[in-house]
């Protein structure tokens, strides 16, 4: 486990940056902890966005609400510029088909299917003398009528472990800092509806928050692998969510989910 002196919290894995992350009252320190945990993957730079459409041109229109270069290599092209520059070259039917998914947009699993644009977008993302970006993730945070993204730029690609932690870890962040946006009036100020779960899906949730796998939950529930597939499938089906990692999220901040299961969590 080790201390990043920035937080002043100690980690020894992706729950316990989860953990930070949850907890976590204000968008500040929330967002201090997701630049720690950025910074040990080697991400080149991030940008956190809101985006629409308008409609009338059907152009895309992309509000960075902030974006942080780690790598100091991008000469001073600041990730959202990186980002416009990639929006304004590419088709805008393919922007707005990326700007669009509800789940994470892993560039280099795609970039064969779109061979044209893909070189548009490197080229745009490569500063003269400068590390070439090779990858990108792209996680978008659904609120309402609000989309909300996180984009993740590296030096290198990803790999499916990379891609699955820094879309878990920019839906935590992005969870935390929507009662902030709404404050200041950067998104539509009225809350989400409340979760709908059941208590059997909710204590799905709570192992699955804590790391265990779906035949793990079986076993300590008592439940079948596939009633426990079923639960979760409900879940996300009954409050529209396309993705699990979406549904932990939202249920983490209503119940107030903790990684270290529920079974300890009255013992912290």
């Amino acid at each position: 486990m080790t201390a990043n002196a920035a937080t002043g919290y100690s980690f020894g894995s992706l729950h316990d940056e989860l953990d930070a992350l949850l907890i976590t009252q204000d968008e500040r320190t929330a967002r201090s902890h997701y630049f720690a945990a950025l910074r040990r993957r080697g991400l080149a730079g991030a940008v956190f966005f809101h985006a629409n459409q308008v409609s009338a041109r059907r152009e895309t229109k992309v509000n960075a609400l902030w974006d942080v270069d780690f790598s100091g290599e991008l000469d001073g092209e600041s990730p959202s510029g990186v980002l416009s520059t990639a929006l304004e070259k590419i088709p805008q039917w393919l922007a707005s088909w990326i700007l669009s998914r509800t789940k994470p947009f892993w560039f280099f699993r795609y970039a064969r299917f779109i061979l044209f644009s893909a070189r548009l977008i490197v080229d745009s993302s490569s500063p003269p003398g400068k590390r070439q970006l090779a990858d990108f993730v792209l996680t978008p945070y659904i609120n309402g009528t609000d989309r909300i993204y996180v984009l993740s730029c590296l030096h290198e690609h990803a790999t499916h472990e990379l891609v699955r932690e820094l879309s878990t870890l920019s839906l935590a962040y992005a969870a935390c800092a929507v009662a902030e946006l709404r404050t200041r009036g950067l998104i539509d100020p009225s809350r989400p509806e409340p979760i709908r779960i059941s208590s059997r899906q909710l204590e799905c949730l709570q192992w699955l928050a804590a790391g265990k796998t779906l035949r793990e939950i079986a076993t300590i529930t008592g439940m079948s692998y596939a009633n426990v597939r079923y639960h979760l499938e409900r879940a996300k089906s009954d409050n529209g969510y396309t993705t699990t990692q979406q549904l932990l999220v939202h249920a983490a901040q209503s119940h107030n989910l903790s990684p270290f299961g529920p079974d300890l969590l009255a013992h912290v």
